[in-house]
């Protein structure tokens, strides 16, 4: 789709630099202005716009485009990876869950909303993180816990696990 953008925009540059080009130099030959576009335009509908058609030669051609569009391959629609269901793994006895989001920029699946569950009702928590220590509280069952690793190394043993094929 991308390639698709770029090419267009290639093609009206180059369409615009060469009204631009013809324009300079109609004026620097002290010419009327755009009588190149003109000259072209004039060709176009001489050439092809009063063209003689015959019946076989339309049928004929719609049968090359017909045929065309039922041999072109078909798009196959994009299935979506297997470790997208993986959303949840037990890291150092603490369960942790979290979501894949699509980032479109980087083309890229990242990891988001990563949280650790209570160990004893699994209600997420929000996971605090001071100099020393990394801890959670449930808000559930006010269960504590700590000694909890940090989001970052989380996320890099969950990207590290789908690399792996460990999920």
């Amino acid at each position: 789709m991308k390639d698709r953008k770029s090419e267009y925009k290639v093609a009206l540059f180059g369409a615009t630099l060469g009204v631009l080009f013809t324009a300079i130099y109609d004026f620097i030959k002290e010419r009327p202005i755009l009588t190149t576009l003109w000259n072209s335009l004039k060709w176009v509908w001489k050439n092809l716009f009063e063209l003689k058609i015959t019946i076989w030669q339309l049928l004929l051609a719609l049968a090359i485009i017909y045929t065309l569009f039922k041999i072109r391959p078909k798009k196959k629609e994009k299935q979506s990876p297997d470790f997208l269901n993986y959303t949840t793994d037990n890291f150092d006895e603490i369960k942790w869950k979290w979501d894949w989001k699509w980032n479109s920029i980087t083309r890229k699946w990242h990891v988001d909303n990563l949280v650790p569950l209570c160990t004893k009702c699994e209600t997420a928590t929000m996971l605090n993180e001071d100099y020393i220590d990394k801890y959670s509280t449930c808000p559930r069952c006010d269960n504590f816990m700590d000694k909890l690793k940090s989001s970052e190394k989380i996320e890099a043993i969950i990207i590290d696990n789908v690399h792996r094929n460990l999920y």
